[in-house]
């Protein structure tokens, strides 16, 4: 926990607290007392380093960042030998792990003509909810997919996702 006196002395602008990105590779950027030497941690590791610009700007660009859980440390160190740092955590979507379905209902009327909608939410290894960018193949055994099959060179029915869900009609 960083005292109110480090506050003053560092802060990270970008990226936003809790913020997602598809994007492995991150800009951050913050404020600091100009000409002072700045560090920059992921996850713990020490990544890069320079020096505050004379508008008390610095920035890291195209950090390198894992999938998944990343914690972002930025620490400015005095003339006097004290440091003060600044945290902010967020997430780098990784791989398609997990797949849930959400039914409008747990049945269908066995008349031929009835229609269930659904929706297939995608998360990554650690249930973050992927937003977009994947194709997901339904394979319905004894239903129709009204959906429009995007690919049709592969097996089952390709549909896209996206804003984090995977509409379908069987």
């Amino acid at each position: 926990m960083l005292d109110a006196r480090a506050l003053l002395q560092i802060t990270i602008v970008l990226p936003h607290e809790g913020r997602v990105s598809a994007f492995s590779n991150q800009s951050i950027v913050g404020q600091s007392i100009p000409n002072m030497q700045v560090r920059l941690e992921v996850n713990g590791v020490t990544v890069d380093s320079g020096e505050v610009r004379l508008d008390g700007v610095f920035e890291f660009l195209g950090v390198p960042c894992p999938r998944g859980p990343v914690t972002l440390k930025s620490t400015v160190r005095m003339k006097d030998g004290k440091e003060y740092s600044a945290e902010r955590n967020m997430h780098i979507f990784g791989d398609p792990y997990s797949i849930a379905v959400d039914l409008e209902s747990d049945e269908i009327q066995a008349n031929g003509n009835s229609m269930l909608k659904g929706n297939a939410i995608v998360f990554d290894k650690w249930k973050v909810k992927i937003q977009s960018g994947y194709f997901v193949t339904l394979y319905a055994e004894s239903l129709k997919v009204v959906e429009e099959d995007i690919d049709m060179s592969k097996p089952g029915h390709q549909l896209k996702l996206v804003d984090g869900k995977v509409p379908f009609t069987l």
